[in-house]
């Protein structure tokens, strides 16, 4: 759930939260950061996760973080990866998430 906040030919950038089934209680949850993503409005299946400004970008390391893929620079910018993939484990299907360690 977001709004357009650019685009450029078939390109959309879209700022705001997602949302990820889970199937234990039969409900939506909506995770607790927003996000800005580019959607290509011309091919399915592209998308692409806008990182912050103050990420740093020479630090950038994928990790599991209480069994949840996320790229990180193991100091302010964390993001999860996989939300609508396969879990890990336990955390990543009851949504729980803590941040860079």
């Amino acid at each position: 759930m977001g709004e357009a906040i650019g685009t450029s030919e078939p390109l959309v950038e879209v700022r705001g939260y997602t949302f990820i089934f889970q199937s234990g209680p039969n409900e939506y949850r909506r995770l607790p950061e927003q996000r800005t993503r580019i959607f290509s409005l011309g091919e399915s299946g592209y998308v692409v996760n806008k990182n912050p400004r103050h990420a740093d970008l020479g630090a950038i390391v994928y990790q599991t973080i209480r069994d949840r893929l996320v790229v990180t620079d193991r100091a302010e910018s964390s993001l999860p990866i996989n939300e609508f993939g396969s879990s890990r484990g336990p955390a990543a299907r009851d949504g729980a998430f803590a941040g860079p360690p």
